[in-house]
């Protein structure tokens, strides 16, 4: 595909856990520290040789109240003399959920009154616009799918939440005219307090992480901004995303 495929307008406190721990079982650790009274302490819980656990475990054990261990930076006891794992681990609760999950959401918790999205002419385009629709309905009230900037059905009413599609088929700003101008000037001037993302996505991708799904969850990350409740949470809105494969 290439290029910025798709732009999107319209989350102090993280709720997050680091940990530094001894998760791989080497003789040294051992020989330093085994006189160390704290050392056998996991005795009793059959860590019998030291009182450090494993990813696995530390995964099992951060699923109360956390989402166990999101991300780690390990090492290969095969290939190194460390020993340590740094571990990410967020808390759940409501908030973090849906932004975590939007599709996910109650209707309740995410809503804007009016969506538009600029689907482009070719069909592939105008289906992954339907298809997000169909994910969005649900919280909205009021939507509209044009061809894109230049079509003369497009409105846009104040506030409206805005999915641009169109530059899966072509950049808009490659062959720049006056009507897709007034179309950018419209979107701008109907959304004074407009963010914007700018989502490029891999095609290869596709199978596994539809464009439509994946457009679906930023816009509606970006509408949980407007709750109240996430005033205090950590989230990065960003403002240019790239998502290759399972990374972001």
């Amino acid at each position: 595909m290439g290029g910025y495929e798709c732009w999107i307008g319209h989350v102090a406190l993280a709720r997050c856990c680091t940990l530094i721990e001894i998760t791989n079982d080497f003789v040294w650790y051992k020989f330093i520290f085994s006189s160390l009274p704290g050392w056998r302490l996991g005795h009793e819980e059959g860590r019998i040789d030291n009182p450090s656990v494993s990813t696995e475990e530390w995964d099992s054990l951060l699923n109360t109240g956390f989402l166990g261990v999101d991300n780690y930076l390990g090492v290969d006891p095969n290939k190194s003399k460390s020993g340590l794992s740094i571990i990410t681990s967020q808390a759940i609760d409501p908030v973090v959920s849906i932004l975590r999950n939007p599709l996910a959401a109650t209707h309740d918790s995410v809503q804007t009154e009016s969506l538009v999205i600029l689907s482009g002419r070719k069909t592939q385009w105008r289906n992954r616009a339907l298809e997000a629709l169909r994910f969005l309905r649900p919280f909205v009230s009021n939507t509209l799918v044009v061809d894109g900037l230049e079509d003369t059905n497009l409105v846009v009413a104040l506030g409206s939440a805005v999915v641009c599609l169109a530059d899966l088929e072509e950049v808009a700003f490659k062959n720049m005219t006056q009507r897709k101008f007034s179309a950018l000037q419209l979107v701008m001037r109907e959304s004074p307090n407009i963010r914007m993302q700018f989502v490029d996505i891999d095609s290869s991708i596709e199978a596994s992480a539809p464009v439509s799904v994946i457009v679906s969850q930023s816009l509606l990350r970006m509408l949980c901004h407007d709750i109240p409740t996430t005033v205090n949470v950590l989230w990065s809105d960003e403002s240019e995303v790239v998502i290759e494969g399972n990374d972001t």
